[in-house]
């Protein structure tokens, strides 16, 4: 009877083991796990799995190590991809054959390859050429062809012409006019009217958001400073797009992909950025106290005196101990006051902001995770009936 009792206690002890490391998706930071639920395959940005099947956490040294979103399971601390984030992360870093996250070698590139630093894609109003990033000719042009004189996407408020010239559209208001420029199809928000925008628009006009909607570049600035490299090159605000085929958007020379949520506090959402120091916007009344931005994909506390950090701050003092660095928090508030909507389902806040792995277009979280897990973009009937999240 004994061995009886001590058999049934050993099957216990193992029925209960197994329990506590079943792999769960969604938990533990583990985003998919093997058909017999017995270890993760994949995890969440910023994690990695070892050798035991579990998620462990990315942590790299230097000021740029919480960039990190894919690392070595069995060595944590050696980066094999650095995300190039827009808002609160900087743009240009990538994984070097040491492990760490460093700046592209060509400060005008937004975007380069793991190990060899080689741009893929350039900063706005720079084009690729040979493997480097030289300027357009068109002071309006976004992106341009290789020989940086033909461009291939203009800022809102322009089309292309055959030449691959900038040309403004005859309505000052227009947003985008992508066949002519006498006949204008968008609107600021409200429906264009025999190719024009509507004169002075009251507040009970009827609502126009397009499947991909252009946004308006700041009238203020064209370019902010202060978002380069860290001498301070000019980078262009975030702004409308108008491309060269039926008004849909190419690729552009931006930079960023997911971000990341994993944080307590979501952030009531980001819309029109509020200026970097000035009165938070859309955050719920919350601003960090360490870069002053009222804009980020989530809040964190700082576990040293509780204060409001910023996700990208609150993820620096976590990895590094200390406040992360003025340098990188200029660069943060050059991007901060770009304004910001979802390129396919035209809602201004989200928990999350993505970034479509092939135009760069804007995604809101909902937008982005579809396209992610069904290879197509989430269709409108579903975006207009959840929304965003």
């Amino acid at each position: 009877m004994r061995y009886v009792v001590v058999f049934v206690a050993l099957l216990l002890a193992v029925a209960a083991g197994a329990s506590a490391h079943k792999c769960v998706p969604n938990k533990n930071n583990c985003e998919k796990c093997n058909p017999s639920r017995s270890k993760c395959l994949s995890c969440y940005d910023q994690y990695s799995v070892n050798r035991k099947g579990q998620c462990v956490e990315c942590k790299v040294p230097g000021d740029l190590g919480w960039t990190c979103v894919k690392c070595k399971g069995d060595k944590p601390s050696f980066c094999l991809e650095c995300n190039d984030w827009e808002g609160e992360q900087p743009t240009g870093v990538y994984a070097t054959h040491s492990g760490r996250c460093k700046y592209c070698p060509d400060k005008h590139c937004d975007s380069c390859d793991s190990i060899s630093g080689k741009c893929r894609e350039c900063r706005r109003g720079f084009g690729l050429v040979h493997g480097k990033c030289k300027k357009c000719g068109d002071e309006e042009c976004i992106s341009c062809n290789k020989n940086a004189n033909k461009c291939t996407l203009c800022y809102s408020g322009n089309m292309v012409n055959k030449a691959g010239k900038c040309v403004k559209c005859a309505d000052p208001s227009c947003v985008s006019c992508p066949k002519d420029p006498k006949v204008c199809t968008e609107c600021p928000w409200v429906k264009p009217v025999g190719g024009k925008c509507p004169p002075n628009p009251h507040a009970d006009a009827p609502a126009f958001k397009p499947q991909s909607p252009s946004m308006l570049r700041p009238a203020s600035a064209s370019r902010l400073t202060g978002g380069g490299s860290a001498d301070g090159d000019a980078v262009p605000a975030e702004s409308g797009l108008t491309a060269a085929t039926q008004g849909t958007v190419g690729t552009a020379g931006t930079a960023g992909t997911a971000g990341t949520a994993g944080a307590a506090e979501p952030s009531g959402g980001t819309g029109a950025a509020s200026p970097s120091f000035g009165p938070p916007g859309g955050s719920g009344g919350k601003c960090c106290t360490n870069c002053g931005t009222a804009n980020t994909s989530s809040w964190r506390k700082d576990p040293q005196n509780g204060s409001t950090l910023c996700s990208a701050c609150g993820q620096y003092k976590k990895m590094n101990g200390t406040d992360r660095p003025v340098k990188l928090r200029q660069r943060q508030a050059a991007q901060d006051e770009q304004p910001r909507v979802c390129t396919n389902c035209a809602i201004t806040e989200t928990s999350n902001w993505r970034r479509h792995p092939l135009t760069r277009e804007m995604l809101c979280n909902a937008c982005g995770n579809y396209l992610k897990l069904h290879g197509v973009m989430r269709p409108l009937v579903t975006a207009q009936s959840e929304g965003g999240y």
